[in-house]
């Protein structure tokens, strides 16, 4: 199990809700 790829996940998940935030104004 890596944590590595289970952080990038989590950041990447972080990211794209931002971004649907900032979509939806």
């Amino acid at each position: 199990m890596s944590s590595r790829k289970e952080l990038a996940n989590a950041i990447r998940a972080l990211s794209m809700d931002g971004v649907q935030k900032a979509k939806s104004g």
